[in-house]
């Protein structure tokens, strides 16, 4: 439900499903790693960026592979002006992209989906 909320712009309904989960859960371990990602990317459009950020980095110490964190994370530190610090995660997201770890569907385009042309374009840019 919370997926479907962002997807629909409305991050008040989305928060209070993710955050019920999230809290309804015993083992944090058993959490699905990308949904802090989605929960961040909320923060990051809400201009809290220090909590965005804390949200990529609960996705990249469940899974160090999942590209899209690294991408967003970079996005955040774009945002405030921290240049390297988006290099760095730029570039951590292009090389998992290169080794499988993107999220995609042959068929069909996937929620907050990223792609090489526009993090190379981002990297040129900065």
């Amino acid at each position: 439900m919370g997926l479907s909320y962002q997807g629909l712009g409305n991050y008040d309904s989305a928060v209070v499903y993710y955050d019920k989960f999230i809290s309804s859960e015993k083992n944090p371990d058993n959490i699905y790693p990308r949904m802090y990602t989605y929960r961040g990317k909320i923060e990051a459009d809400r201009k809290n960026y220090s909590k965005a950020l804390e949200f990529y980095n609960k996705t990249i110490n469940l899974d160090k592979n999942i590209a899209e964190a690294y991408y967003y994370k970079a996005e955040t530190y774009r945002l405030i002006n921290q240049k390297d610090s988006a290099k760095t995660n730029y570039n951590k997201s292009l090389d998992l992209i290169n080794k499988g770890y993107k999220d995609h569907d042959i068929y069909d385009e996937r929620f907050l989906e990223i792609y090489k042309p526009e993090i190379n374009e981002k990297l040129k840019n900065l």
